[in-house]
C-alpha cells in the first residue's frame, strides 16, 4: 500500500496489492461454496400433505381453532341445540353420542395429561364429575357410578405422522398421550315414594336406566381435552327392552375414541 500528498499537504492512501489478493481469496471461497451446494445440496424441507381419507363408513371432524379432531360413523347425525361446541348422535339411539369439551386456556395450565394424576385417579376424578353433572333432584332417584377400566395409550410416530398429513416435523405439537377411561351410571327409581326401611326402599327400586360413557383425556396447549362418548350398556335390564339395544357395535365406539387427537394450537 502506497501514499501520496493531496494538495494542500494532507496524506491518502493508495491501495495496493495486500487488497487486491484478499478480494480474490473471498471471491475464490465464494465459488468454492457454490460449487459445494450443487454436488450435495440440502434436503428439500418436509412438504405438508393433506392427511389421509377417514376409513370407509367414517368422517373426519377437525377443529382448527381449538386444535382436535376425531373420526365419526358417515351416518350419525350433528346436533347444533345441545349447547355444546360440537355433538353428533347415533340415527338409530338418541343416547348414544359424542361431544368434545375443551378447558379455558385461562383457567387451566395443564403441561401432560400425567397431572390429573395415574389413570385410575384420573378415571376416580372423572366419576365424580358425572355424578354430579346427572345429579337428579327428583325423590326417590339415586345415581350411582363405577370404573370399569382406565388406561394410558401413547401414540405412535406413526400414528402422529398420520393426523399431521405426513408432514413430521409438527409432531411435537400433537399430543402423544391420552387417558381412556370407561365408566358405568345407573338411574334407579324408587315406586315406593312413602317407604321407610331400606328393605322396603330397595324392594321398589326400578332400573330407569344404564349407561357407559368412554372418554378419552387429553393435554395440548395447557388445556385439557375431553371426548365423552356414552351408550346404553348391551345387556342392562334398561336396555332389555329397548328395539335398539345392542344395535351400535362396541368395536364402532372403540374406533372413535381411538381416532382422538388433540393438539396445541399456533397464535
Amino acid at each position: 500500500m502506497g501514499a501520496a500528498f493531496g494538495r494542500f499537504g494532507s496524506i491518502f492512501f493508495i491501495s495496493g496489492g495486500h487488497e487486491r489478493d484478499k478480494t480474490k481469496e473471498e471471491e475464490k471461497k465464494r465459488k468454492e461454496k457454490k460449487r459445494k451446494e450443487k454436488t450435495h445440496p440440502p434436503p428439500p424441507p418436509p412438504l405438508s400433505q393433506p392427511p389421509p381419507p377417514p376409513p370407509p363408513g367414517f368422517r373426519a371432524h377437525e377443529d382448527k381453532l381449538d386444535g382436535y379432531s376425531f373420526l365419526y360413523p358417515d351416518d350419525w347425525i350433528p346436533v347444533t341445540t345441545s349447547g355444546n361446541d360440537v355433538f353428533y348422535r347415533s340415527p338409530l339411539d338418541v343416547d348414544t353420542n359424542l361431544f368434545v369439551d375443551v378447558s379455558s386456556p385461562s383457567s387451566s395450565k395443564y403441561e401432560s395429561v400425567a397431572d390429573l394424576g395415574s389413570p385410575q385417579e384420573a378415571a376416580e376424578k372423572t366419576l365424580k364429575q358425572y355424578l354430579t353433572e346427572l345429579m337428579s333432584t327428583r325423590i326417590g332417584v339415586r345415581r350411582s357410578g363405577e370404573v370399569l377400566s382406565a388406561s394410558a395409550r401413547e401414540l405412535s410416530d406413526e400414528e402422529l405422522a398420520r393426523y399431521d398429513g405426513g408432514n413430521t416435523s409438527k409432531n411435537t405439537e400433537t399430543s402423544r398421550l391420552y387417558y381412556d377411561v370407561v365408566v358405568r351410571m345407573r338411574s334407579v327409581a324408587s315406586r315406593n315414594q312413602l317407604a321407610v326401611s331400606k328393605a322396603e326402599v330397595d324392594a321398589g327400586d326400578e332400573l330407569e336406566w344404564e349407561r357407559d360413557f368412554r372418554a378419552v383425556l387429553g393435554v395440548a396447549g395447557k388445556r385439557l381435552y375431553e371426548l365423552r362418548l356414552q351408550s346404553p350398556t348391551t345387556g342392562s335390564k334398561a336396555s332389555a327392552s329397548s328395539p335398539v339395544a345392542g344395535r351400535v357395535n362396541p368395536a364402532l365406539l372403540d374406533a372413535i375414541t381411538r381416532s382422538f387427537r388433540c393438539r396445541e394450537v399456533q397464535a
